[in-house]
């Protein structure tokens, strides 16, 4: 779960389905956002560039990528993809940098 722009939102990484579900927080309960193209899903991670928020899907299977979605127009579109795979994403900064981290790889 995450926040922005004063709304809370969750992301289900599905790796049973093509599409991992992603719903926001609407009074007192989740209900569904939109579905984003994933395939072998493990884990998500979002991370905020300056004002802009990026999902980032790790796909664990080997031959697969991880794709990278954008917040546009308030929705998750897809921006491109990271050529690894992976069970496990995590992102952190250094001095106003952002990185990501895939680990688990098969």
């Amino acid at each position: 779960m995450f926040d922005f722009l004063g709304v809370t939102y969750m992301v289900v990484a599905s790796n049973s389905k093509r599409d991992s579900p992603v719903f926001s927080w609407k009074k007192d309960h989740f209900q569904p956002l939109q579905f984003i193209e994933t395939s072998y899903a493990f884990d998500v991670e979002e991370i905020e560039i300056g004002n802009r928020l990026y999902l980032v899907v790790a796909s664990f299977k080997a031959g697969t990528s991880s794709p990278v979605f954008k917040w546009h127009n308030g929705r998750f579109v897809q921006d491109h993809h990271i050529s690894e795979s992976g069970a496990d994403v995590e992102s952190f900064s250094i001095n106003g940098h952002a990185y990501l981290v895939i680990t688990g790889k098969m």
